[in-house]
This record gives C-alpha cells, structure tokens and sequence, in this order.
C-alpha cells in the first residue's frame, strides 16, 4: 500500500467479519497506513484524503453480513418512490460513515432497458430514463448529506454482456443515448454527485473502437458535454471485458490518457503493475 499509495481503497464482502465494527477499524488502520506518506508528498498542495469505498447498492449488492440496514434493491425502492430512495440515502450514508466508510459506489442511476435487463436484473430504480434520474439524484444527495460521498455508475450505460466475461457492446444510436442513457447522468450531476464510474461498455455510436472506460470521446462527453466537475473513475481494470488491451497497465494508461481520475484495480499484484506502467508512462512521455 505504502509502494502504490492509492487515492482509495474499496473493500468487498470478503474484507467485512460478521461484526460490522470491525469495518471502523479496517478504515482507521487504512488511512494511519495510507495519510503519512501522502501527508509528506504532497505538502503544500490541496490534495483529498484517501477514501474508504464500498459497494452499497442494496438488494443483491451488500457486501455486510449483518448489522447495518439491508435495503431493498432500487427496483423496490423505486415502486415506492422518492421518499424510500431518500430514506435508503440517508440509511447508507450515515452508517457508512460511522464506520469509517467514506464513498458508497452506488447507486446504479441509468435506466432499465431490454438491452441491459439481463446484466443489471434489479439494480436499477426505472425504465423511465427521468424516474430513474430522480430517484438515483434523491438517493445520492441524501447519502452524501449523511456523510458518504456517493457513485453514479455505470456511465454511459450498460448492455447484455457481463464486462466481468467480455467485452458488452452497446448497439444504440446517438439519439437513442441523447434520450435515454444521458437523462439519468444529467439528473445524478445535477444533484452534485461526487464521482462517476465508466463502463466498459463499447458503445460505437460514440466511440467505434475503444471502450467506454479508455475512451476520450466517451469521457469528453461526460466531462464536457455534461460538465461532470466530479471525479471519474474506471470501473475494475481487471474485468475481461478489457483484456483486449494488454492487461490492466496498459489499461491504466489508456484510461488516464483518455481523462479518467480514478482507476480502480481489485488486487495488489495488479495494482503494483499499473503503478509500473504508469511511471513508465510518465517517464516516456505518454502521459504529462
């Protein structure tokens, strides 16, 4: 951790004992490793502190085993409506924070279509591309106003595949995207998300050839033609669906290259490659 020094920390369920406080002192163990080296290098610079992330979707996606609220998935709180997707906001927000917690990569903000239906199941609060905006936005302000800086994912979308296999491609057309895919992104900016996570979906009417998470044209648009201020981060360069780069140095620096933030790799080993590939990187001139 000290070599990689990264920008945060995600756990999973296998990280999380049957006593969810000792999550808290996971985290505070976490930043004491994470906060000297940092403290030192980046003396005199505004810089954020590591955070603390984990998945808390509800329904399908708790990584806890007991002990915290078990929400329902965003498809139940979505037939209940905006006053349960706030209720579930402020639940995870404030009891992620108690345990030290500081970044809930969640909620799933893009709509239900017959094109991702089989990969995201009940993850997602509507098929109506405004609902599911509004809900995702209600979800997110009253998690972060709770303590726990909140994730809209996946953007711009999502298909059939699974990225953890493959490689998804997303068929739509732009004007299918400007309709559907993008209102739910606008909505969850508007509330002042904290981050967006990409896809890495290939989406041809936007970008041909690459996918979404190492695309420049698919970040452009999110930073860009959305104005998205926030941090963008790379959903985990391990996935299959990105193996068509080399593995997830070469991602990395596609990812970086192409304007993400954040990346987010699920193993040490793997991380210590990207950390390699990225100073080479840097020292050769592809990336500034």
């Amino acid at each position: 951790m000290q070599a990689v020094r990264p920008g945060a920390v995600i756990l999973f369920g296998f990280n999380v004992s049957e006593d969810p406080r000792s999550v808290a002192a996971l985290s505070a163990d976490l930043r004491s490793a994470l906060l000297p080296g940092r403290m030192a290098n980046d003396a005199g610079s505004a810089s954020l502190d590591p955070f603390v992330a984990i998945d808390h979707e509800g329904g399908s996606v708790y990584r806890f085993k007991g002990g915290l609220t078990r929400l329902p998935s965003a498809r139940i709180l979505g037939k209940a409506g905006t006053a349960a997707a706030k209720a579930a906001g402020v639940a995870a927000g404030s009891e992620l924070r108690a345990l030290g917690v500081t970044m809930n990569a969640a909620p799933v903000v893009e709509a239900l279509t017959e094109g991702n239906r089989a990969f995201l199941v009940d993850r997602v609060w509507s098929d109506d591309p405004a609902s599911a905006g509004a809900l995702g936005a209600a979800f997110i302000d009253a998690c972060q106003t709770n303590g726990a800086a909140a994730v809209a994912k996946h953007f711009p979308g999502n298909a059939a595949a699974d990225p953890h296999r493959g490689l998804p491609v997303l068929p739509a057309p732009r004007t299918v995207i400007d309709d559907v895919y993008l209102p739910p992104f606008r909505a969850a900016i508007a509330s002042g998300v904290s981050a967006v996570m990409l896809s890495h979906v290939l989406v041809p009417a936007l970008d041909p050839d690459l996918p979404a998470s190492v695309s420049k044209a698919v970040i452009d648009l999110l930073k860009r033609g959305l104005e998205f201020r926030g941090i963008v981060m790379t959903d985990d360069l391990q996935m299959a669906a990105l193996s068509g780069l080399g593995g997830p140095g070469p991602a990395a620096v596609a990812a970086l290259s192409a304007g993400a933030d954040m990346l987010m790799v699920s193993g040490g080993r793997a991380a210590l490659d990207v950390r390699a590939a990225v100073l080479r990187a840097l020292e050769d001139g592809t990336l500034s």
